[in-house]
């Protein structure tokens, strides 16, 4: 498959530099444009479900708005249950051909003081910079990256995915 253009369907800095980060070792002279796209769902995805649909959703918008070659979708989440509230990040990786490749990861359970006001409705986004007294945590290291510590930041959890969900599209034999 000819690559030249992937779309990223959003204009989050941390999730394009997560695609540039998953692609630049083996898509060398493909070009990355961000597009603003509504993801149908919540700015809180609060269920797996909805979390899916909305990398779908920013995947297949942003195929169509800038007619590139593929488009990817990355959309985080929350999974509430009586016990726990979990992080979820989904990824979806379209063609023109309208294959699709799926992936879902960095899936945990979240502190109490996170979990907490997030069971009331408030989004992680302004929760996080409201808990560490910065602003837009979102558009840099994520809460990933605070709750552990600097390990893993948004930006490399995402290129994870990213890598897994272009690994998939990129090898049709295995790709159902």
């Amino acid at each position: 498959m000819k690559i030249k253009t992937i779309a990223v369907g959003s204009l989050n800095p941390v999730k394009l530099a997560a695609v540039k980060t998953a692609i630049k070792d083996k898509l060398i002279r493909v070009k990355v444009v961000a597009v603003d796209v509504d993801s149908g769902v919540d700015g809180q995805p609060r269920s797996d479900a909805a979390t899916r649909l909305g990398a779908l959703n920013r995947a297949h918008a942003a195929l169509k708005a800038v007619k590139s070659d593929l488009a990817i979708g990355l959309e985080g989440g929350i999974i509430i249950n009586r016990r726990a509230v979990w992080n979820t990040v989904w990824c979806c990786a379209v063609d023109k051909q309208d294959r699709i490749s799926l992936v879902n990861g960095e899936r945990f359970i979240l502190p109490q003081k996170i979990s907490t006001p997030i069971r009331q409705g408030i989004e992680m986004g302004p929760l996080m910079d409201e808990l560490t007294g910065r602003k837009n945590i979102k558009h840099q290291e994520g809460m990933l990256g605070i709750v552990t510590g600097g390990w893993v930041s948004r930006e490399t959890a995402y290129a994870h995915l990213v890598r897994l969900v272009l690994g998939r599209l990129f090898n049709p034999d295995w790709l159902d």
